[in-house]
């Protein structure tokens, strides 16, 4: 009976803990501003080239966007521009559409419709460094929810959204490079062996050398 009404203590504890804590996250979240900004760059081995070429692959996002499941394509805006939609799985679709393209220097990105998500613009600025490429995100949100706002200002404060993007971003450019020198590792004609004199398919076919 003892073990039984500590064990009800205990539970009502919890709840009434999570409980006060999600009134005053929402509480100091209610005071907080609705507009969220969030900036970052970073420098790649990878050429500017190369990062461009991947920002624009969009169907390939899944492979190394945080978090994406699916892409869907959907055509192209008044404007001309490419319009997408992102399944991030249990509900959450965000769907967007370039507005700003400057070939290999700048992509201004919107969010027109999200489901579980934040509205706002994504900024990608490329330069370069010598023989490196430099990225900078910038990522403008407007946070509707009180409780989204006290998440993103006390609780995401290590690593945000725009860190991981350009961390999983970097990996998979590097993943990219290391496949392409492999490649021509392979089809170097330095490095194969060629002990055997090469076929001259122009001869009859009975002259051809069998295995």
């Amino acid at each position: 009976m003892r073990k039984r009404k500590a064990l009800m203590m205990v539970g009502g504890f919890i709840a009434s803990s999570v409980f006060f804590g999600v009134v005053f996250s929402y509480a100091v979240g209610y005071r907080l501003p609705d507009r969220a900004a969030l900036t970052q760059s970073k420098s790649f081995a990878a050429s500017p080239t190369l990062i461009w070429s991947t920002l624009l692959d969009i169907e390939n996002y899944p492979l190394w966007k945080p978090h994406v499941k699916r892409v869907e394509m959907l055509g192209t805006s008044d404007a001309g521009y490419t319009r997408w939609r992102e399944d991030y799985g249990f509900g959450k679709t965000v769907t967007y559409e370039i507005t700003t393209y400057d070939p290999e220097t700048l992509l201004e990105i919107q969010i027109t419709s999200a489901q579980k998500s934040a509205m706002g613009v994504w900024i990608y600025r490329l330069s370069h460094y010598q023989e490196r490429g430099v990225l900078t995100i910038k990522r403008f949100a407007l946070i509707e929810n009180p409780f989204n706002r006290f998440i993103n200002r006390w609780i995401d404060t290590k690593m945000n959204e725009v860190d991981y993007q350009l961390v999983h971003l970097n990996h998979y450019l590097n993943q990219l490079m290391n496949d392409q020198a492999e490649i021509d590792r392979l089809f170097d004609q330095s490095t194969l062996e060629n002990n055997e004199a090469p076929i001259n398919t122009d001869a009859p076919m009975d002259t051809l050398p069998l295995e």
